[in-house]
């Protein structure tokens, strides 16, 4: 209850016309709790002032995720001195953190850069899917299988399969001077 008293003051207080349209429905509580939550990152004033005049039209055409994205990029866009020292703190901040919970479930999570957030998510999106409709797991399913399989190392991407293709390719250099010799002894005996 506390939480959301603050947060109805927060908006009340610096962005009125995201709370007028709360208040008249027009946006959603979890919107809200969206927008909120990127404005408390907000350091000066006319970036307040703008998330408030955009942020309504914003969150009328995109999902909550969306909305936090397009969002986090107006701040960047706005304010990018303030965004680079906040991305170097929370950088040199950066963690795994190992919780056992019930059920004989554990949660892994890592605070990481977004851009190696984003290519972890690409590939076990990619791997996923081509493990093939056959596999009756759900992607979900897979997805976390695959994680935990390539941080233990029950499997690899590596490009040895690629090195040992190429050299297998080019010619060894005792099969090329067996060759030679071979052409040699031809030439002779021709």
């Amino acid at each position: 209850v506390r939480c959301l008293v603050a947060r109805s003051r927060r908006m009340a207080a610096a962005l009125p016309t995201v709370w007028g349209a709360f208040r008249r429905g027009e946006v959603d509580a979890q919107q809200v709790r969206v927008i909120d939550r990127v404005a408390r990152r907000v350091t000066e004033t006319a970036t307040l002032a703008a998330i408030d005049e955009q942020a309504v039209e914003a969150a009328d055409t995109r999902s909550p995720k969306q909305l936090q994205v397009w969002l986090l990029r107006l701040v960047v866009q706005l304010e990018p001195l303030a965004f680079a020292q906040r991305h170097r703190r929370a950088l040199a901040e950066r963690r795994v953190t190992v919780v056992q919970g019930a059920d004989g479930i554990g949660y892994v999570t890592g605070e990481i850069s977004a851009v190696d957030a984003a290519a972890i998510d690409a590939l076990l999106a990619a791997t996923s899917r081509s493990l093939g409709a056959e596999d009756p797991r759900t992607d979900q399913q897979r997805r976390a299988d695959l994680f935990a399989d390539l941080l233990l190392g029950r499997i690899t991407f590596d490009d040895q399969r690629d090195s040992e293709n190429d050299e297998a390719d080019e010619p060894d250099e005792r099969d090329e001077a067996d060759g030679r010799d071979q052409a040699d002894e031809d030439e002779a005996d021709g």
